[in-house]
């Protein structure tokens, strides 16, 4: 059996620890770039981000089931309306207008465990992502906080994308104190 130089033996155990402490990909289902960080995240867990924008007290998102898109939820103090953004999107049950003028607003619900609750949506070509407010309610965020499963339906019903609730509470709690919702 051939010998391995000293110095290639060292350099072959150093790389298989270094990537050793990366996470397996049956561990992450994606990559975020949060904040100019790249950090691995999980779909369905909800993280709460620190604010980006001045406008914004701070933001909620999590990645749907499936690669179905990224959803964010924005607020700042005293907004009642949070952005709402789906971002990363790459399914067919939401149009993509080749023109700004084709789609004025579609309108989608946010179900949550069989509960919907009503939002608009507009695309906008220069950032390719579906953003819009919605006037939520106690009521959606008592859901949002307690619930299992959020699907987005566009406004034929069909599926658009599904997001499990882990860290739901834990976000609720934040929006709550930053924003007053």
């Amino acid at each position: 059996m051939p010998k391995l130089p000293r110095p290639l033996f060292a350099l072959l155990c150093a790389l298989f620890l270094a990537l050793s402490a990366l996470p397996g990909a049956a561990q992450w289902d994606g990559w975020d770039t949060a904040n100019g960080r790249l950090r691995p995240v999980t779909a369905g867990v909800w993280t709460v981000l620190p604010p980006q924008d001045a406008r914004f007290g701070l933001s909620i998102q999590a990645l749907a089931m499936n690669r179905g898109g990224r959803l964010t939820l924005s607020c700042g103090p005293g907004d009642a309306r949070p952005e709402l953004v789906l971002d990363q999107y790459d399914g067919s049950a939401l149009p993509r207008p080749a023109d700004a003028r084709e789609i004025s607003a579609l309108q989608v619900a946010l179900e949550i465990d069989g509960r919907p609750f009503a939002a608009v949506l507009a695309y906008d070509i220069s950032r390719r992502r579906w953003s819009g407010e919605a006037p939520w309610d106690a009521g959606f965020w008592d859901a949002f906080a307690w619930g299992r499963m959020m699907t987005l339906r566009n406004g034929a019903g069909d599926v658009v994308s599904r997001f499990q609730l882990r860290g739901s509470r834990q976000a609720r709690r934040a929006v709550r104190r930053s924003c007053g919702l």
